[in-house]
């Protein structure tokens, strides 16, 4: 819950279930915390509502295994270790046929003697090319600061 958003819908829920509890004067703390382990408020899991790609990798059916290994996670161990090592095996292909489809590209350009688009995906691929870092300070307008003083205020 590192997202505010989902913080946000997470805490609107249980106060949403727990409203009716506190408009009673008379409740058990035990029944109230049965009813709140057994409800639907904990089985569902807002991030999984839209789940996104974060690599490049993942693709949707693996983004599905995931979904479904944080449903088995506490209440069905061994489903969980079975879903986990899945999503692994499955991200180690994705893995394996990326890499070959950036070689076979590699091997086109060294057919075609395109030197300088092998030797970028080589770096690409690799790791080897330099991003070069914005370090700009932007006001509220989105106009550049230039001034050293006001950089350091911002």
């Amino acid at each position: 819950m590192k997202d505010p958003r989902v913080k946000g819908k997470v805490s609107e829920m249980i106060e949403n279930m727990l409203e009716p509890i506190n408009k009673t004067a008379e409740f058990h703390i035990e029944n109230v915390w049965n009813n709140f382990k057994n409800s639907d408020t904990l089985q569902m899991n807002p991030e999984a509502e839209n789940p996104t790609k974060k690599q490049r990798l993942v693709t949707n059916d693996i983004l599905d295994l995931t979904a479904e290994r944080a449903l088995h996670r506490n209440k069905n161990p061994e489903q969980s270790r079975r879903l986990n090592t899945e999503v692994k095996a499955r991200i180690w292909r994705a893995k394996a046929d990326w890499y070959s489809q950036e070689c076979t590209e590699i091997e086109e350009f060294g057919r075609k003697h395109d030197m300088f688009n092998l030797h970028k995906k080589v770096k690409g691929v690799t790791g080897l090319q330099k991003w070069k870092a914005t370090n700009t300070s932007v006001d509220e307008s989105g106009k550049i600061i230039q001034d050293p003083e006001e950089q350091l205020i911002q």
